[in-house]
């Protein structure tokens, strides 16, 4: 049996009348910023534990996560809830935040497998790193960056979360 073909999907996209993207960013990096900062003051979205529950994270997903790390939790969606990844796998978590699917991942993948972390809030970048290193993985890497612009060629990874 052949393999798939990999294929792009363009995203097609509207300018919106008005909008300045660069203060939408910022205004993004601040809001995020502070649920890093600062996760139990309450936000317009749910977030941490209550929200990987919401979300159908397994709590075995979740042990000996740092508890700071996974209270900044504010994630959208459950990307492991489409299967468990494969030793020896090449991720990519886009927006990673606080670093909780990337965490997961790099467990999942093992030591022959890498997971990439990218996210535009330093607050966010700045925890999940504390994060790999308190836990001892050396497979996570973070960089800073926007899901508009990855800093990756093409072929780099063999999963996208």
């Amino acid at each position: 049996m052949s393999q798939p073909e990999n294929h792009v999907v363009p995203v097609v996209s509207r300018a919106i009348e008005g909008l300045d993207v660069e203060v939408l960013r910022e205004a993004i990096r601040t809001e995020y910023g502070q649920v890093a900062s600062d996760p139990g003051q309450g936000f317009h979205f749910h977030t941490g534990r209550k929200l990987a529950h919401l979300l159908g994270y397994e709590e075995a997903w979740l042990g000996g996560v740092p508890e700071g790390t996974v209270a900044a939790f504010a994630g959208t969606g459950n990307p492991f809830s489409l299967g468990a990844l494969r030793p020896g796998e090449r991720v990519v978590d886009v927006g990673c935040g606080a670093g909780i699917d990337s965490l997961i991942a790099a467990r999942m993948v093992g030591p022959d497998g890498v997971v990439v972390g990218v996210d535009m809030t330093p607050e966010m970048l700045a925890k999940a790193g504390a994060s790999a290193v308190e836990l001892g993985l050396g497979n996570v890497e973070l960089v800073a960056g926007e899901a508009e612009s990855l800093p990756f060629a093409d072929g780099s990874f063999d999963v996208v979360i």
